[in-house]
């Protein structure tokens, strides 16, 4: 299971159903930004109050959960903790507020012994809005660099837009090539 949280209103729902629907449609073989583009209008989503859970199709064999947590459910993330193989962590990078604040909850999870070693992708959402920070101030307001340097945690980045459908094959890849 690959645990998928974030602060509320980040995009997380809108990010696995987009995903989902990629992955269903079984052109991983060429994921090209023509073919993800194929999915014009965002899934519409509520505020996710406790959890959802998404099976997809990770190539011929492999089923992966993903299990997304609600933004709202901070307290009890870490009792997802140990089950999980890995966590995909989604910031909206069009609110400088928010990339500050859910770096403190970023580093809680980093900080947790069941999230020891354990993989993780820190996704910056939303790049479509004028109001969206670049990555190097992203990083900045984050602190993702020192982050990075002081956690057990092998730690990857990709920056995506849910509406424009960007950078989706890097995250299908991150899905890949870590052994969940």
């Amino acid at each position: 299971m690959i645990l998928v949280l974030g602060p509320s209103g980040c995009g997380k729902s809108t990010l696995v159903k987009v995903l989902s629907s990629f992955l269903s449609s079984n052109k991983l073989k060429s994921s090209s930004k023509n073919d993800l583009n194929e999915f014009e209008e965002l899934p519409s989503t509520v505020p996710t109050i406790g959890t959802n859970i998404t099976t997809v199709n990770i190539g011929k064999r492999n089923m992966l959960e993903l299990r997304e947590v609600g933004g709202s459910m901070v307290p009890i993330w870490k009792s997802y903790y140990k089950d999980a193989r890995g966590f995909i962590f989604i910031i909206d990078a069009s609110n400088s507020y928010q990339i500050s604040c859910a770096s403190i909850q970023l580093q809680k999870v980093l900080d947790s012994p069941d999230t020891e070693g354990k993989p993780v992708l820190v996704v910056f959402n939303k790049t479509d809005i004028p109001t969206k920070s670049n990555l190097n101030e992203m990083k900045y307001l984050s602190q993702l660099d020192e982050i990075s340097r002081n956690s057990s945690q092998v730690i990857s980045v990709v920056e995506t837009s849910c509406r424009e459908k960007n950078r989706f094959s890097d995250i299908i890849k991150w899905l890949q090539t870590k052994k969940h």
